[in-house]
């Protein structure tokens, strides 16, 4: 007859229970680790859906930045800036998301624009999505009109694609719109040839801070400027001029640019840049009529 010895089962007992102490806090271990990767992935999930709401509202800031820009008119200046800068700021809370904007431009050539947009959660600012972009506002001019010399001849065909950012229809378009203010705010000019075949041209426009475009389209020929004419800003004549421009006094402060060759010479005929203008600034300042991205340009998430 065999028997156990109390001590023999009490240590196998003990075995068992310590075993299955083990088993359950290693179960213990696997859920909590894998409920802890399923709140992981779903606070995962969450975030790159905010993070892709948060970048479609600062994507879409953007573009309505970019296309307001020319009518922006809340640009304050930098004291102190050199070269002068102004800047525009915006915040904006909608939906949850609180975006805010950061303009930055400069106000002589090449008249960069560098835009900042960020998006967060308005109450969990640990989020946060910035986009970054640089513009250049263009006027009338191009980059190289803007820097053109007092006197351009040109024998490209068509010099006017190289000095304008814009084209014939749109300069006529401007000129006719400003046709309904007072003369002394009109900054674009389209001689009309029946006018010019009679009396030749003779008004002065423009003052050092006020810049004017004076246009003579091919079809009016080469004009003739009365005595005592004085233009600030950029003429542009779109044909060659065979003979003098004037008889008499004529004083051009800007550029005078012939799509072809010319004669400048004849009368007392004065060409010189605006910064030889006390109280000018040194190129033509037209208003920007519209903004392209600059290549290169990036976006930090």
């Amino acid at each position: 007859m065999h028997t156990r010895s109390p001590t023999a089962t009490t240590q196998r007992g003990a075995s068992t229970l310590l075993m299955a102490l083990v088993l359950m806090v290693a179960l213990t271990i696997v859920t909590l680790s894998t409920a802890r990767a399923l709140v992981n992935e779903a606070r995962g999930n969450a975030g790159q859906a905010w993070h892709a709401r948060l970048f479609s509202r600062a994507e879409a800031t953007l573009e309505e930045v970019l296309a307001a820009l020319p009518r922006r008119t809340d640009w304050q200046a930098v004291p102190g800036s050199s070269p002068p800068v102004q800047t525009a700021t915006r915040n904006l809370v909608a939906d949850g998301i609180e975006t805010r904007l950061e303009l930055s431009r400069t106000v002589r050539p090449p008249y960069f624009i560098d835009i900042a947009v960020s998006a967060r959660l308005a109450d969990s600012p640990g989020l946060v999505v910035r986009i970054q972009q640089q513009a250049r506002a263009f006027g009338i001019l191009t980059p190289l009109a803007e820097r053109a010399p007092p006197l351009i001849l040109g024998r490209d065909d068509d010099l006017h694609a190289v000095l304008f950012s814009v084209d014939r229809k749109t300069l006529r378009t401007l000129a006719d719109k400003d046709r309904a203010l007072p003369e002394a705010q009109r900054r674009y000019w389209l001689a009309d040839d029946t006018e010019l075949a009679k009396h030749g041209w003779s008004r002065s426009l423009g003052t050092p801070q006020h810049h004017v475009l004076l246009y003579f389209p091919g079809g009016a020929g080469c004009p003739r400027f009365a005595d005592g004419v004085r233009i600030y800003g950029f003429v542009f004549v779109e044909a060659p001029c065979d003979a003098p421009l004037s008889a008499g006094r004529l004083e051009i402060f800007g550029t005078l640019a012939i799509a072809g060759h010319g004669r400048p010479e004849g009368g007392d005929i004065r060409l010189g840049s605006l910064q030889s203008v006390p109280g000018a600034t040194a190129w033509p300042d037209f208003p920007p009529l519209k903004t392209v991205r600059v290549p290169g340009s990036w976006r930090d998430f």
